[in-house]
């Protein structure tokens, strides 16, 4: 735009600028218009050809004129004068025109377009670094600004990473990490290890009683109760073994459940009454097998019942007394005995049992009292623990409260069954034995006396002539005496060969004949010869 002002002869162009000296003008309207317009015009004198800024403050320069026409040109914003073609240009890009000045715009700034007056701020995240940009940059991945207007961006340092819209640098979050500035994401900590602090670079092992199996943890967990980890940088816990445990979390071993004790339910617990454990490591406990007991906790072994009573159930917690009737006399029993016939317990917890009095029994086992015995007849006893029985032949037993039998003596007999006393052998009999049951006969000897345990010799001449004969009966005969026969030898007799007759003494002294059975030819009969009394 170029308007014209007439000016005086001799006024000067003052500084216009600063407004200090004002110009001399016939016209105070001049004056106005050229301060109204002096922040962004060129004044020309065309005539002296005097070019000036209007930012020039050395007014001295301008000359004073004496011309009474001048041309003033002004530039409006967005244009500069280009002083060679005395023109108006319009601003290029990168650049900004302000009072018909042409300026770069600065670092930090650019402009796309062309005809303006001013420069646009880099925007967030984005900047320039050289004046007269025509454009911004935008910042690499993993930088930023912070505002409009920079010059360069900013990376995100270590332990931070580039988030949001606008982007913002943010610190990393507990349980990852970064390992290089300008991330723009984080990285999780692997299983295994874990981080509890945000904004770091790396991670930390879960040590030894801990493990992770997550990623992206910001703590280790510790191994529960009956696990255990023993490396660093474990996954996963691992369960005790069979038979071992640990109280509380966090270990890096595991106990073994000792003798005594079992694992229960996870929970190392001791045996309980009744059962043992006799191995560490055991998973179950042992009930006392029948015979024994345990009355205490937390045992490796089990009690023999004690005499005198049993346990018949497994896992017993005390023994079981042995009731009246009965005993025991072992040891670790499962039964109790009751007592055999004629004998009796009459209190509980019996070891042993009571025998019934002398030449008394009891009808049935297991009896509780003395009043079960019963009284034997004469002449029976007990024997082997049976019933009364009768003392067999050879023997007696004397009166009541005898226990045993006993044998007959020599010189006595006893032929029946269940006797109280034995006989005395006869006249003629003898027995030399104990027990006898019968006595013997004296044949060719004699016996004057009963109750003898031999016989007696005759004298020398005299034979005896029943020995050995039988009776009227049938009954073998024993001598009492002798009897004598003539004979023609000391100690022969008659001969008794062919006996076919029951024998007869001779009966006086002069007869002459032997016993008729007995006789030798006739002419053989001799005289009886009779040296002893007493003869029948």
């Amino acid at each position: 735009m170029i308007e014209h002002f007439s000016l005086s002869q001799k006024q000067t162009m003052t500084d216009y600028k600063n407004k200090s000296v004002p110009l001399i003008s016939e016209s105070q309207n001049i004056k106005n218009k050229i301060d109204e317009l002096a922040s962004n015009t060129i004044i020309d004198n065309k005539l002296y050809g005097v070019i000036k800024s209007p930012f020039e403050t050395n007014i001295n320069r301008y000359k004073k004129f004496s011309d009474l026409s001048y041309t003033v040109t002004f530039c409006d914003d967005g244009n500069y004068y280009d002083s060679v073609t005395k023109q108006c240009i319009t601003c290029p890009v990168g650049s900004f025109c302000v009072n018909a000045i042409k300026q770069e715009c600065s670092r930090g700034s650019y402009q796309n377009d062309t005809g303006q007056s001013f420069c646009k701020l880099a925007p967030v995240n984005t900047y320039t670094n050289v004046n007269g940009a025509t454009s911004y940059i935008n910042c690499t991945a993993g930088t930023y600004t912070t505002g409009e207007g920079q010059t360069s961006c900013s990376g995100c340092p270590i332990g931070y990473y580039l988030t949001g819209a606008p982007p913002v640098c943010t610190i990393v979050p507990a349980g990852n990490y970064t390992t290089q500035s300008n991330s723009t994401s984080y990285i999780p900590c692997g299983k295994g290890t874990y981080q509890n602090e945000p904004g770091k670079n790396s991670c930390k092992d879960c040590l030894k009683g801990t493990y992770q199996d997550q990623t992206g943890a910001d703590k280790c967990i510790p191994a529960p109760k009956n696990f255990y980890t023993n490396i660093d940088k474990a996954t996963s816990a691992i369960a005790c073994p069979s038979g071992t445990y640990t109280t509380n979390e966090g270990n890096t071993v595991c106990t073994d459940c000792p003798a005594g004790s079992y694992m229960n339910n996870g929970v190392c617990t001791l045996a309980p009454k009744g059962s043992y454990t006799s191995a560490a490591k055991s998973t179950s406990k042992i009930d006392c097998p029948k015979g024994k007991f345990q009355d205490l906790e937390g045992q490796t072994t089990c009690k023999d019942v004690p005499q005198g009573t049993y346990t018949n159930i497994t896992g017993a917690t005390t023994p079981t007394d042995c009731l009246k009737g009965t005993y025991q006399d072992k040891v670790g029993q499962t039964s109790c005995i009751p007592a055999p016939l004629n004998t009796y317990t009459d209190t509980d917890k019996a070891i042993s049992t009571k025998r019934c009095p002398t030449s008394t029994y009891t009808i049935e086992t297991g009896q509780n009292n003395i009043s079960s015995c019963k009284q034997c007849p004469d002449g029976y006893y007990v024997e082997n623990g049976t019933l009364c029985v009768p003392a067999p032949a050879g023997s007696f037993i004397s009166g009541l409260n005898s226990s045993f039998k006993k044998a007959c003596s020599v010189g006595t007999f006893q032929d029946l069954t269940g006797q109280t006393s034995c006989k005395d052998c006869d006249r003629g009999t003898f027995s030399s034995t104990t027990g006898s049951i019968k006595c013997q006969n004296c044949v060719n000897q004699y016996n004057d006396n009963t109750k003898q345990t031999g016989c007696k010799n005759c004298n020398a001449g005299i034979g005896n002539l029943l020995g050995g004969t039988k009776d009227s009966s049938g009954n073998t005969i024993g001598a009492t005496d002798c009897r004598g026969v003539w004979l023609e030898n000391p100690w022969s007799s008659c001969n008794l060969i062919g006996i076919k007759y029951k024998g007869h003494r001779c009966s006086e002294p002069d007869e002459t004949k032997c016993s008729r059975h007995n006789a030798k030819p006739a002419e053989q009969q001799g005289r009886c010869n009779f040296t002893i009394n007493g003869w029948v």
